[in-house]
């Protein structure tokens, strides 16, 4: 098992390599955003300029778990900003608090579902509560069906990083945290969520989204483990509670995901540790009185930039004025090296 981390650890080095090899010939500047685009959707779009990364054979498997690492990523942006934008949102109201049927309402309001198609320029019935994820999807020539493997992989196809309704744009538009009204954010997260167990279901029950679930080791199957959540088992929740989800009224969608996946969740975890920033009477929700403001999202993909100072250290990659990677000569020798000692491995 060491073995085979430390093989992982070292593809990774070696793909950062390539893909910041890649950028610095295509003149693009090599950050975690290019990376995850294209590690996610296989391309970054920048001001118009495509850039399509080409994964060398040897390292197709780091870069697919990478991939599934970016689901659970964006699962998680979308979860942390439904919790912000709650809050927020209570903020407002008090010790009485709110019930959740109300707050959900409330991403029906006029002045909710004008901002909201401003920034995703949708026709604005789409992002009525009424109206699902299928028929916002049907607005991008994705199949209006029910939710498989098909529908997901076409959606793949329609909704590349350059997309109002992409997961990168979404997240850019969550932490900016920019709305004129809390439920905003709520609406947008809520559209985040959709599109990327959209864009996952293709992947359930491949070895790799198992290979995602699995407790990071023995200990961890422990205190956390039980309360972590990933897209499948998000999925897999929507599908026994609503059946037919995608067609679903995002007010169904909505009220069961703030219930049991952010509220309930969140109990859980302060349960086992953490503070609690919510009190729940019932369905009647309210903030909790802390010293500490949440007004961001703080989850961040520190893996990458833990990554990228190790090849700085090692002298393979180097730094611009502006903080972007950039590879070295030296950097450029041990890749190609590397690489074609993986492709004689593979003879």
């Amino acid at each position: 098992m060491a073995g085979e981390k430390h093989s992982r650890r070292r593809q990774s080095l070696l793909l950062i390599l390539e893909l910041c090899r890649q950028a610095d010939r295509a003149q693009r500047r090599f950050d975690d955003v290019l990376f995850s685009d294209a590690v996610y959707y296989g391309e970054s779009t920048d001001n118009g300029e495509r850039f399509k990364a080409q994964v060398p054979e040897g390292l197709n498997d780091i870069a697919k778990r990478w991939q599934m690492f970016y689901f659970h990523y964006y699962m998680s942006v979308a979860l942390e900003g439904f919790l912000l934008y709650l809050l927020s949102r209570l903020g407002t109201s008090g010790l009485k608090g709110e019930e959740l049927d109300s707050i959900v309402a409330s991403l029906d309001d006029d002045t909710v579902r004008d901002e909201v198609a401003e920034l995703v320029p949708f026709p604005r019935d789409l992002f009525s509560i009424r109206s699902s994820p299928a028929s916002l999807y049907a607005h991008m020539r994705v199949p209006r069906a029910p939710l498989d493997s098909n529908v997901s992989a076409c959606l793949d196809a329609r909704i590349r990083p350059n997309s109002a309704v992409s997961e990168c744009e979404l997240e850019s538009l969550l932490r900016r945290s920019e709305f004129a009204h809390p439920s905003t954010g709520l609406a947008v997260s809520f559209v985040l969520l959709a599109t990327t167990l959209g864009r996952h279901k293709q992947w359930e029950k491949h070895k790799l989204d198992n290979w995602l679930m699995r407790p990071p080791n023995r200990n961890a199957a422990g205190a956390y483990w039980h309360i972590s959540l990933f897209p499948r088992t998000i999925s897999a929740g929507l599908t026994q509670s609503l059946g037919d989800w995608w067609n679903a009224p995002w007010r169904e969608i909505a009220e069961f995901v703030l219930f049991n996946y952010v509220v309930r969740q969140h109990l859980k975890m302060a349960n086992n540790g953490g503070g609690s920033l919510l009190h729940v009477d019932g369905k009647r929700l309210s903030a909790a009185d802390t010293h500490e403001k949440y007004e961001k999202i703080g989850v961040r993909n520190a893996r990458f930039h833990s990554a990228v100072q190790i090849l700085v250290d090692l002298g393979l990659l180097d730094r611009t004025d502006e903080g972007d990677a950039v590879i070295t000569k030296e950097g450029k020798a041990f890749l190609k090296a590397e690489l074609t000692a993986e492709a004689r491995a593979r003879e």
